[in-house]
């Protein structure tokens, strides 16, 4: 199965062609707004032999168009929120409220390092997320 992997920041979006675990290739456009499923139709050409789509977004036109994109394609899509089998469970009031881009840092954290772990994402806000014994206690957002 090759997968065309997408984390949609409020700056970036990055994309990754992944097959086999391997990243076979990758690329970032600015997630400035508007885009049309066209004009993502045409970045995406490279990335044709995608079976799936898998992404994260903290844009919810993105998201839309995403899934536009993955439809007009016919390729499955996943989309990395709070309600999906993760590694990890929720101690936390309100996991819906979560961006998805810090769920996708967690879950893939706890898959490469364990259940006890602080994970810190740089991007256009740096993020914390704390997890202890594979339960995701919260964390915090500060300017980048």
């Amino acid at each position: 199965m090759v997968i065309l992997a997408a984390d949609v920041g409020n700056t970036d979006a990055v994309f990754g062609l992944i097959e086999n675990g391997v990243i076979l290739q990758s690329f970032r456009l600015k997630s400035k707004i508007p885009r049309t499923s066209d004009e993502l139709d045409h970045f995406l050409k490279a990335y044709q032999k995608a079976d799936r789509l898998v992404f994260c977004s903290v844009v919810p036109e993105w998201s839309e168009l995403l899934q536009e994109y993955a439809l007009q394609n016919g390729i499955s899509i996943l989309e990395v929120r709070h309600n999906i089998q993760l590694p990890f469970q929720f101690d936390y009031d309100s996991p819906e409220t979560l961006g998805h881009d810090r769920i996708a840092n967690a879950a893939a954290a706890v898959e490469i390092y364990g259940e006890n772990i602080i994970v810190v994402d740089f991007g256009t806000a740096i993020t914390f997320c704390s997890i202890c014994n594979r339960m995701y206690k919260g964390g915090c957002i500060i300017p980048g």
